[in-house]
């Protein structure tokens, strides 16, 4: 995982943040959509199995979804947004997976799920709610993606305590872009 710190250098940071595309995408989905996390996945190439640690008896399917109980979970309060930094044109270069009739429990074995194929840039959301995946990196190169996590306003994250994050949030504030701040504004 690329941590956002080594990401914000490049400036890729604040190119997704400022591009009024992304934010017009983001509002459609959460309206009051706050950045979580900003990273990098690369996924090793030639391998049989997910990536996804200690999911092996699923095979990789995940959900990655708020465990508050008093939250509409038929509505997307934590999406990710992907894109593709590589060319992912077959399910064997590692693709993302999603099974939509799975939300909340573990898929059972051989659903029927949607495969997201693209070449570099590609860019698509997901509800984590969601079971999802990325199917084992079969081929010879390595697929990286930037996901960018979304939460409702009203959502907290341990990550969004830490210096860096907070330095950011200040920063946006400053700026007086509350949708950047990367943060909680309930609190």
């Amino acid at each position: 995982v690329w941590v956002i710190k080594e990401l914000d250098e490049t400036g890729i940071v604040d190119e997704i943040i400022n591009n009024l595309k992304f934010r017009y995408f983001v509002k459609g989905i959460i309206p009051d959509a706050v950045i979580s996390a900003i990273y990098a996945l690369e996924i090793q190439s030639n391998q049989s199995k997910s990536h996804v640690d200690g999911a092996s008896a699923q095979e990789g399917w995940h959900f990655d979804a708020s465990d508050n109980l008093l939250i509409d979970k038929t509505f997307p309060h934590y999406v990710n947004i992907f894109i593709y930094l590589s060319d992912v044109l077959t399910a064997d270069d590692g693709a993302f997976e999603l099974i939509l009739k799975s939300k909340h429990k573990l898929p059972p074995k051989n659903s029927k799920y949607l495969t997201a194929l693209g070449k570099a840039g590609t860019c698509f959301a997901f509800n984590l709610a969601f079971n999802h995946r990325a199917a084992p990196n079969k081929s010879k190169r390595k697929r990286r993606v930037i996901a960018i996590e979304l939460r409702n306003n009203f959502m907290q994250t341990k990550l969004l305590k830490d210096q860096f994050f907070i330095s950011k949030k200040n920063y946006y504030l400053n700026k007086n872009d509350r949708f950047a701040a990367f943060g909680n504004f309930g609190a």
